[in-house]
């Protein structure tokens, strides 16, 4: 089965709506920004440093090594 980014949106959406993971604004801004970059096309290029700067505030000198918050 072939699902669209609507589809995924609409999961998404209810999956979030159901309390499977809590009611934590990060996990779920976390959840949204790795299945947009899954959607996008970029998947394979996630890492450490983009989700600590792009989801969890952190400054550009981020250092997923010494800080870690993404793990």
């Amino acid at each position: 089965m072939v699902f669209g980014e609507k589809d995924i949106a609409e999961y998404l959406e209810a999956f979030l709506a159901s309390g499977v993971i809590g009611k934590s604004q990060r996990r779920e801004e976390l959840l949204r920004y790795l299945l947009s970059c899954e959607i996008a096309g970029d998947g394979h290029m996630l890492k450490a440093y983009s989700i600590g700067v792009d989801v969890y505030g952190r400054p550009s000198s981020f250092d997923p090594a010494a800080d870690s918050v993404v793990r």
